[in-house]
Formats: C-alpha cells, structure tokens, sequence
C-alpha cells in the first residue's frame, strides 16, 4: 500500500511539474499578461508542493527528480493528456 501511495504522488507531481513547464511555455509565447504571469507563478508553487509531497509519502528523491525531468520533456497534449490519465488512476 505504502509503495502504492508513492506511485500515486509520483504520478501527480509529474502531471503539477508538466503544467507548470506547460504554462510558462505558453507564457513566454504571448505578451505576458498578468493573469499568464499569475497562473505561472500558482502552477510552479503547485509543481513544488506536490514534489515535496511525493518525497515525504516516500517516492526516492532520484525517482521523483527523474519524473520531473520527463514531465518537463512533454511536448504534446496527447504526452500531457497520458500523464493527467496516469494521475487520476493512481499509475506511474
């Protein structure tokens, strides 16, 4: 159960760090509004809180710092549609 939990967080911190890469992506392509600014700024705090999460529910840092480094790969809406479908089924 405990390995379970892990995947779980694992799998919502990588989905967090994909939108926040995501958003300020789309940010930086447009003239930066202050509502894009302010969804970047909530959609990292996000991102790192549910790292954090995933390191204390017990997901090893270097799984966890892997993760990140492939949700900030995520190219395409299909990439980041697999990783919402991933995180709210609990897979990693």
């Amino acid at each position: 159960m405990e390995n379970a939990r892990a995947h779980a967080l694992l799998s919502v911190a990588g989905l967090a760090a994909a939108l926040a890469a995501a958003t300020a992506t789309e940010s930086s392509n447009r003239a930066s509004s202050k509502t894009s600014m302010a969804l970047t700024s909530a959609t990292r705090l996000l991102a790192s809180y549910c790292i954090e999460l995933a390191e204390s529910g017990g997901a090893d840092k270097e799984c966890v710092a892997s993760t990140v480094r492939s949700a900030l790969a995520i190219r395409s809406a299909t990439d980041l549609l697999t990783l919402t479908a991933a995180a709210a089924t609990g897979t990693y």
